[in-house]
């Protein structure tokens, strides 16, 4: 018999759980699971019905006002291109707030828990990557490392990020993990 689409992404968020240790893994009312690795990489998991696909994404930060943004929004651009840079992902950003978001998404009925996890282990490691080449470009252009002579230089520096706040309770659907040293493909 074949599983409802709720289901099975369901199932996929029970199995990484069990996986990783957190067996009450699950998502919210909304179809979201909000995963932080590692105290600082947060990457939300959401099932989109309409579709029927899994969507990950990712804050990467915000792209700053100045000379240094238009240099930043060229690599973030040249980055989507054939996806090669981004192993798969796509930026886009949120115009109101120059929030940069990390996104990624894959059909639902494609999907095992292995192609799950390795989609997931290769997002959190694009967002790591892309989280911290934003934190140097922004670092740069707000006279933190002072200006590089090209785009590439000046693409790789630090923004400042609000620590979690560990004694505020967690919400619902947020989890913390902290990654494995082989990742989450060695613990399958």
């Amino acid at each position: 018999m074949r599983r409802m689409p709720l289901e099975t992404f369901e199932s996929l968020l029970q199995k990484l759980g069990e996986v990783i240790g957190l067996p009450d893994l699950q998502a919210d009312a909304n179809g979201d699971c909000e995963l932080l690795f590692d105290d600082s990489t947060r990457i939300h998991v959401q099932w989109e019905p309409v579709e029927d696909c899994v969507i990950f994404s990712s804050d990467i930060g915000v792209v700053p006002k100045g000379e240094i943004r238009v240099a930043i929004l060229e690599k973030l651009l040249s980055a989507n291109l054939f996806w090669l840079a981004t192993r798969g992902c796509t930026f886009a950003i949120e115009t109101q707030t120059d929030l940069v978001v990390l996104q990624n998404r894959a059909r639902l009925e494609s999907l095992t828990y292995e192609t799950f996890s390795q989609l997931l282990e290769m997002f959190v490691e694009s967002t790591e990557k892309w989280t911290k080449e934003l934190e140097h470009a922004t670092a740069t252009a707000t006279g933190g490392l002072g200006l590089g002579t090209c785009a590439d230089e000046a693409f790789h520096m630090n923004a400042e990020t609000d620590p979690a706040d560990e004694t505020a309770p967690a919400d619902e659907g947020q989890y913390d993990i902290q990654m494995p040293p082989q990742g989450l493909r060695g613990l399958v």
